[in-house]
């Protein structure tokens, strides 16, 4: 990762997996786990089960600035740039939408208590504004809202999910700065 200021905006390339698992550590209370993608090897000729790699976790950020993190991105799906991504159900979500410059990838990723999604939508093989191009007559952003939405409905309805815990007052409102 590059470690500009910049960087807090989003600018490092990432891959799906990477930022589900960053938005886990977020549900998890701060404690960030590795994702493993795999879920079993068998070897063919033997039919032995070859041994997998496991997750590592660590505690990323204090549970009460991943609660105030939470509240935050509870608002993106409530009432800002997420609420496309909304779900009918009770199982409370977060989420975080992000566009890159001139709208070649569009992103939406998010969390339940209990399962970490992310939405990917660009060209991997050329700088093409997803803004020009549409899937079943959505264009650009809104597909990525479609699928998070999908897959999350379906999540929720096999994992459920619980409240998120409540930031700390001190995290919430701004503060005035004296210069």
């Amino acid at each position: 990762l590059s470690f500009v200021p910049s960087s807090v905006l989003g600018t490092n390339e990432l891959s799906a997996l990477s930022l589900a698992g960053a938005m886990a550590g977020f549900a998890n209370q701060g404690v960030y786990c590795s994702p493993v993608a795999i879920d079993r090897v068998i070897v063919r000729s033997t039919g032995n089960e070859m041994r997998v790699p496991t997750t590592r976790c660590s505690q990323a950020m204090s549970p009460e600035v991943a609660a105030a993190a939470t509240y935050a991105f509870e608002q993106v799906i409530t009432g800002g740039t997420g609420t496309r991504s909304r779900i009918d159900d009770d199982v409370p979500i977060a989420g975080k939408t992000g566009t890159s410059d001139n709208s070649v990838q569009t992103w939406m990723t998010g969390y339940s208590s209990e399962v970490a999604t992310a939405a990917w939508v660009g060209n991997v093989s050329g700088a093409v504004k997803v803004d020009n191009t549409s899937v079943d007559g959505l264009f650009g952003g809104a597909i990525r809202h479609e699928i998070w939405r999908k897959v999350m409905t379906r999540a929720n309805k096999l994992y459920g999910g619980s409240a998120f815990p409540a930031p700390p007052e001190i995290y919430l409102g701004a503060s005035n700065v004296i210069m």
